[in-house]
């Protein structure tokens, strides 16, 4: 389409248009950032006049695929008129007053008793990571104690308190606190032993406890060896100043701290460790799922009646909520031992591809609030409701693991691409829009099956791999 109108005045509107937008879009992140008004520029709405005028005198000399060329326009056309909106307050006011009352999802703030023991018994079990957390830190609190007990440490405290700071719920952010924890102590240890032969004066070493002291809490989320480094000096010190041996507490520290690391790596490398539970299979079946049950709720708002309906948004929440479980499953994975994670060079793939497929029912799901004006054609209704039926099948059966057949999926794309080509002349533009989105959804099954395949091979891998 661009190839043929690369001579034209369109590409460069259509760019033009698109890159005050993006300004816009940087103006309103920064207006909510500093909590300010955001002023819209008017230049965007005179560059998009532009754009129109053009187009009108293009589909008067005939420019081909007129209908994906007018699409484009009115959604660019939708979004200039939200950005204007942001910046009309009266607007805004009147419009939450005249807006009906509708139901609201809220945080998952659990209240009431019997509430509290349904969540807590929900995530009773080793799939749930913050069980297996829970469990594998208990147990680390035991064998450190035990070791502190059985050998009589004097400051045995150290091991216990870096095994529970070490310890995190899964391997790969355990690991970055291990090694951040080991070089921040053995950096401190050193700097604070070369204080002693600076020999400071009292007042430089009270100094010395309130720097350090406050660049810990400084550094304490932001990054944990710089926390560890300066803690560390703030104790050395301070033994120092109450007439203690820092000389005797440093190898000390040292051989506490390798021995909580120890304790904490070995919980997470051999207590129920992630790569047996965190499951990409499962969570990409869940995925599909919710995609699936997503799209009936969208397909049946667009056909019976757009519903403000709380059964919508709670189907919208659990795609979103499966999708970035997905996400987290793969990040968790990215950071397993290496013979664990070599077959997963296609996982971020799959989750671009999981992501793709939720941006295209959603931008389905923005067109329910029109769904009157979409049932006066037969023929579209026909087709269209049918297919977006068997599209959640689809889906369905890609999460339980049945082969999809192509060719089906082929033959649907063939069937909306001739419709489309048919009746682009009899039907709104409204409904073109649909229907090309309903293939950009079908158009992208194959390759997303493709990539769920391959996840079942690395799922079969993966069950030899792990002992039972």
């Amino acid at each position: 389409m661009f190839e043929q109108l690369k001579n034209t005045d369109l590409i460069f509107r259509f760019q033009r248009v698109l890159e005050l937008q993006a300004i816009a879009c940087q103006q309103v992140a920064t207006a909510l950032r500093h909590n300010q008004p955001y002023q819209h520029n008017v230049r965007g709405e005179k560059v998009l006049a532009g754009l129109i005028q053009s187009l009108r005198y293009h589909q008067q000399q005939g420019v081909l695929q007129r209908h994906k060329l007018q699409s484009i326009a009115d959604n660019l056309r939708n979004i200039e008129g939200q950005l204007a909106q942001l910046a009309d307050d009266k607007k805004n006011i009147d419009l939450r007053k005249k807006s009906p009352p509708t139901a609201r999802l809220i945080a998952e703030n659990v209240s009431g008793f019997r509430n509290m023991v349904q969540a807590i018994r929900s995530q009773c079990h080793l799939g749930s990571q913050l069980f297996r957390h829970a469990v594998r830190l208990s147990i680390v609190v035991f064998l450190s104690s035990l070791m502190v007990e059985l050998f009589s440490i004097e400051q045995g405290y150290w091991i216990l308190l870096t095994a529970v700071l070490v310890c995190q719920p899964n391997y790969s952010a355990t690991k970055k606190r291990l090694t951040q924890r080991v070089i921040g102590t053995v950096l401190g240890v050193i700097v604070g032993l070369s204080f002693r032969y600076l020999s400071p004066t009292l007042e430089a070493q009270l100094g010395i406890l309130v720097a350090s002291s406050s660049l810990f809490f400084f550094f304490r989320s932001n990054n944990y060896s710089f926390s560890t480094f300066f803690i560390t000096i703030q104790v050395l010190v301070s033994f120092d100043v109450v007439g203690l041996d820092p000389n005797g507490a440093m190898l000390p520290r040292i051989f506490d701290t390798l021995i909580g690391v120890g304790i904490a790596w070995f919980g997470v490398a051999y207590l129920w460790p992630d790569w047996r539970f965190v499951n990409l299979h499962n969570s990409l079946r869940e995925t599909l799922k919710a995609s699936a049950h997503y799209l009936r709720h969208i397909v049946a708002q667009l056909q019976f009646g757009y519903r403000d309906q709380f059964s919508y948004r709670v189907a919208r929440r659990a795609a979103q909520n499966a999708v970035t479980g997905l996400s987290t499953a793969v990040s968790n994975m990215a950071g397993e031992p290496k013979k664990y994670r070599q077959p997963l060079e296609f996982a971020p793939t799959l989750l671009g591809l999981s992501y793709t497929l939720l941006s295209y029912i959603s931008a389905l799901g923005s067109q329910r609030t029109q769904s009157e004006s979409l049932n006066h054609h037969i023929d579209f209704a026909a087709i269209f409701f049918k297919q977006g039926k068997q599209i959640a099948k689809l889906l369905d059966n890609m999460a339980k693991g049945v082969d999809c057949n192509e060719q089906k999926i082929l033959a649907m794309d063939t069937q909306l691409q001739t419709f489309e080509a048919q009746y682009q002349h009899c039907i709104d533009e409204q409904s073109l829009v649909l229907l090309q989105q309903l293939r950009l959804i079908v158009q992208m099954l194959p390759q997303l099956w493709h990539f769920v395949e391959q996840e079942k091979h690395y799922n079969h891998h993966k069950k030899q791999l792990t002992p039972a």
